[in-house]
């Protein structure tokens, strides 16, 4: 990906899966442009579909580990100030 690219290689990549939805290569590329473009929730799908049409490439499982850990550390950040949230201020 080029940088400062990532929207076009997004609608290239769709445009693509619209004539063959199984290009993996192209499901992990469009997969790589979202985490780039840190749209990690969309990202996820897509690099589940790519493993499961072809789970032994190595980058969709790295990448798919990228936008997982990603989440689960939004996740846990969203708990932490919802409990913050709830406590009384030390006085």
């Amino acid at each position: 990906l080029v940088v400062g690219k990532t929207q076009q290689a997004v609608e290239y990549c769709l445009q693509s899966l619209k004539y063959d939805s199984r290009k993996v290569k192209v499901l992990n590329n469009l997969g790589a442009a979202l985490i780039e473009e840190r749209r990690f929730e969309e990202a996820l799908p897509v690099l589940q579909r790519a493993v499961k049409i072809n789970p032994k490439i190595a980058k969709v499982h790295y990448n798919l580990e990228v936008v997982q850990s990603h989440i689960r550390a939004s996740q846990t950040a969203s708990h932490q100030l919802s409990d913050a949230r709830r406590m009384k201020p030390e006085e």
